[in-house]
């Protein structure tokens, strides 16, 4: 008889830890005919039949372990009896009845095998390999709940998810269907329960978790051992499908609409909409959708980045469907109790319906940050005091939406239409609004747009007052019936833009680029225009009395009825300008280039003037009266019917090369100019002061007025020139 399976009995249950730590450290074992005495000692002394008929079983398994098939047959009534309450809770941990079996392997080949129950204890050395012999045999014959480890249950899900389950052997989805037994599912999980009555203990805690997002599978046995494997959403759909045909049990049924919903997206009548290339990942995509929500385990703020996600994809698949079925995708959101509700459609279908809470950022505003809300209908949706930043609005209808003191810097609002909207105290920083469809009567009152593109936009009806403004993209804008009320608009570029008949007195243009803008009837007094552009700009009627500023262009303007009156310039260009009707009463000057200027009534009167560069600029009709000049250049200027009455020149002046027509330089304090190759002259000095006065190469002079006290230098050689000293009293037109 083999004698495989040693059993030492204990005298009493009180030292049952000392003897098992003897029968673990000792080499020496009772006989096999001693120990069946012992057995049925106890067997005659137990007063429980049942467990009398439980230890007989176990003793004919422990003596015939090679015959156990018909051990089982011989009792077959006892075995089915003993065997129908049988509880398992590990791989070799049974109970029968109140009798406890617990194998415990100490190394590859054998180990400790312990038979317990309320007032006795049997331990012994036993073989691994005729144990598992054993527990095979009750398994298959005795119907001992099987065992289900890791292993083997991660096995069966992968085979039911990724197989036809009619073609898999009964031991490969075995251990998931026990397991479905037990299971309750919730969203997207399978969770076992049980109390200590469960014949299957063992699988207390297991637990299943999809995730629709990161498209992972997240199994825990009843150890918390865990494991994680790769699944599309498509054969979690083959787990769902199969749960719901083997199991019955309304614990884990997706309820009807959920079935149909997901039959919907797998329909040809859907997959049709998409283009064919992407088929497939879009239907996986949309899956996905439908089975993801909050997850129960995860923060709020992991949640809404899974959340964001979900609509990202959303989006994608519009993407990619086919243009006469792109509406049929739509989203509907709701937002109340700092929570939101978004509901994803496809036609007339509810794929999900979502709701969780807002996450809040730093600052404790309810946070949508990063949330893809593209080509929905949001009119008059309320987002007042929220985190919009880098929020997506591509193609969203936001009509008399309200964002007062909403942050949406860096938001999204390609193809917006933004009618009436209102973002009073809002900060929208580097937002860019230039392919935003409408913005008529939107409010910007108070708000902060610095770095904003709005290149394009006609701003009819847009109020800017108090806005910040500054570095922003004008070009090309049009502000007819714009409110610019103590807006600010430094560094701002408005090129090509219309600023017609606005009033930006005392507004802080530094840097600000008006290149090619139109300026008529545009107030500037007392702006300050350092490093403004006004190059190829038209300036009409545009008043810039009092305005000052250092680094100005307005090279090649065009300026018309202008009034710099009172002005203080430095480094100002107006290099290539064409001006008419200018004045610059009482102005200060300083390092200011006319070179090429084209002027026409161009009147400099009563100002100052320094380091003033008029060379080859043509003035016609211009007056500089009174004005008090020093460091002037109009080397190969054309002054024609111009006027110099009472100009003081404080230091040299050139002409030289200039052609003068009908030039009035009365009164004048000129000394030591330079008037060398003077063209043309038609000129009157009377009272003048030409002290030290250069005329070289003078082709005609008609008249110069001279007293005792100055002279005119004349070149030795007088060959070329004619010089008539004589007096004359000029034209009245040419006194003043």
């Amino acid at each position: 008889m083999p004698q495989s399976i040693i059993i030492d009995k204990y005298n009493t249950h009180s030292n049952y830890n000392a003897t098992i730590h003897e029968v673990f450290n000792s080499d020496t074992h009772i006989g096999v005919e001693s120990l069946l005495k012992q057995i049925s000692y106890d067997i005659k002394h137990q007063n429980d039949n049942f467990i009398k008929r439980a230890l007989v079983l176990i003793m004919h398994f422990i003596l015939n372990p090679d015959v156990l098939e018909l051990t089982l047959d011989r009792y077959s009534s006892t075995t089915e009896k003993i065997f129908s309450n049988a509880k398992r809770n590990g791989q070799y941990e049974f109970e029968f009845v109140d009798i406890k079996v617990n194998f415990m392997p100490q190394n590859e080949k054998d180990g400790i095998l312990t038979v317990s129950s309320n007032n006795m204890n049997h331990s012994g050395r036993a073989e691994i390999s005729q144990i598992n012999e054993l527990i095979k045999t009750i398994e298959q014959k005795g119907q001992l709940p099987i065992y289900i480890d890791m292993q083997n249950f991660k096995e069966s899900v992968i085979n039911i998810s990724r197989s036809e389950v009619q073609e898999l052997p009964e031991e490969q989805h075995l251990p998931f269907d026990k397991f479905l037994t037990y299971a309750y599912k919730e969203t997207n999980s399978f969770n076992v329960v049980l109390d200590a009555n469960q014949q299957y203990r063992h699988l207390d805690n297991f637990m299943i978790y999809y995730d629709p997002i990161d498209k992972q599978l997240t199994i825990r046995d009843n150890k918390n051992t865990v494991d994680m494997i790769p699944l599309t959403n498509l054969q979690w759909e083959n787990l769902l499908k199969y749960a719901s045909k083997g199991h019955q049990q309304s614990n884990t049924i997706d309820s009807n609409d959920s079935k149909n919903i997901k039959e919907y997206i797998s329909s040809p009548q859907v997959s049709d909409y998409f283009i064919p290339e992407v088929k497939d990942s879009i239907v996986e995509d949309l899956y996905s959708i439908a089975n993801y929500s909050p997850d129960k385990t995860r923060t709020n703020d992991e949640n809404w980045k899974r959340l964001c996600q979900v609509c990202d994809q959303y989006n994608i698949i519009k993407k990619n469907t086919t243009d006469s079925n792109s509406k049929l995708l739509t989203r509907d959101m709701t937002i109340s109790d700092a929570k939101i509700k978004m509901t994803f459609h496809i036609g007339d279908y509810v794929i999900n319906t979502v709701e969780q809470a807002i996450p809040k950022d730093d600052m404790g505003q309810l946070s949508l940050e990063g949330l893809d809300l593209s080509g929905m209908n949001l009119s008059r949706f309320n987002f007042s005091g929220m985190n919009l930043r880098n929020v997506n609005f591509q193609d969203s209808i936001l009509k008399r939406a309200i964002f007062n003191n909403a942050t949406l810097d860096g938001a999204i609002l390609l193809d917006c239409d933004i009618n009436h909207a209102d973002f009073t105290d809002a900060s929208l920083m580097k937002v860019d609004f230039e392919y935003v469809n409408n913005m008529k009567g939107v409010i910007f009152l108070r708000a902060n747009l610095r770095e904003c593109n709005f290149k394009g936009h006609d701003f009819s009806g847009v109020n800017f007052t108090q806005a910040d403004l500054r570095n922003a993209n004008l070009e090309y804008v049009f502000f007819i019936n714009t409110v610019l009320d103590k807006t600010l608009l430094a560094g701002a570029v408005l090129n090509h833009s219309n600023l017609s008949g606005k009033d930006l007195s005392g507004y802080d243009l530094t840097g600000v680029k008006l290149n090619h803008t139109i300026l008529t009837k545009t107030i500037l007094n007392k702006a300050i225009l350092d490093g403004a552009e006004f190059n190829f700009s038209t300036l009409t009627e545009t008043v810039l009395t009092e305005a000052t500023g250092s680094n100005i262009n307005f090279n090649r303007a065009r300026i018309t009825n202008v009034i710099f009156d009172k002005a203080n310039l430095n480094n100002v260009s107006f290099h290539r300008a064409w001006g008419k009707y200018v004045s610059f009463y009482k102005t200060k000057m300083n390092e200011i280039d006319f070179t090429n200027a084209n002027f026409n009534n161009f009147i400099f009167n009563n100002s100052e003037a320094e380091s003033i560069n008029f060379s080859k600029a043509k003035l016609e009709n211009c007056f500089f009266i009174e004005t008090n000049w020093s460091n002037v250049n109009f080397s190969e200027s054309n002054i024609l019917h111009s006027s110099f009455y009472k100009a003081i020149f404080q230091e040299k002046v050139y002409f030289d090369k200039a052609t003068f027509k009908n030039v009035n330089f009365n009164n004048a304090q000129i000394p030591e100019s330079h008037f060398n190759g003077v063209k043309s002259i038609n000129v009157s000095f009377l009272n003048s002061n030409l002290h030290l006065a250069t005329f070289e190469n003078v082709k005609t002079i008609n008249s110069i007025n001279t007293d005792d006290d100055y002279y005119v230098r004349t070149p030795n050689d007088e060959s070329d020139i004619t010089i008539q000293i004589f007096e004359m009293r000029p034209s009245s037109s040419l006194d003043k």
